[in-house]
């Protein structure tokens, strides 16, 4: 109906209607999805913003009907982060390392070590402390990656990262 009268649809109503689809857990909805969003940027709004595309990097995940698409994540990220500029929130951080954590792929898997780290090491405030806290949906994708290419050392580090955590300034 907006586009009969040549309004675009606020970028809001773009987002809940492709965040239903993805929610419905059906291939048809999320190819949908996909549609919607690159109808979007063609007729609405060409520049997503962090918290839609957010939503599209997570939908890279694997799923019960689909496989984990990480180069369409990374490009996804570059889009965003390099050529858009926009800045990264945490929840684009742990979306973009669950996609490639949940390839199984070796490289894909450092990939998302190697976002992990910069995550923590270039954003930090004044007194040298990182601006983004590992959550546990963070660790358990670090695990779930580093389980998938059987890489013992890197869940000892992720676990003790995780007590670390709890027991420097965590929760009790």
């Amino acid at each position: 109906d907006y586009e009969m009268k040549g309004l675009p649809a606020p970028m809001k109503t773009y987002t809940s209607v492709i965040h239903f689809l993805f929610s419905t857990h059906s291939a048809a909805a999320s190819a949908q999805a996909w549609d919607l969003f690159s109808h979007m940027r063609y007729v609405a709004h060409p520049q997503p913003d962090v918290f839609l595309y957010t939503h599209m990097i997570r939908a890279c995940a694997a799923t019960p009907f689909s496989r984990s698409e990480p180069e369409r994540a990374l490009d996804l990220w570059t889009e965003m982060v390099v050529d858009r500029g926009l800045e990264p929130t945490a929840g684009a951080y742990a979306a973009v390392i669950l996609v490639c954590a949940r390839s199984g792929q070796r490289k894909y898997v450092s990939e998302a070590f190697r976002l992990a780290r910069a995550m923590f090491d270039a954003h930090r405030d004044a007194r040298g402390r990182s601006l983004f806290r590992p959550d546990r949906r963070l660790f358990c994708a670090l695990l779930e990656g580093a389980k998938r290419i059987g890489d013992l050392a890197r869940a000892r580090w992720i676990l003790a990262e995780m007590v670390r955590e709890r027991v420097g300034g965590g929760d009790g």
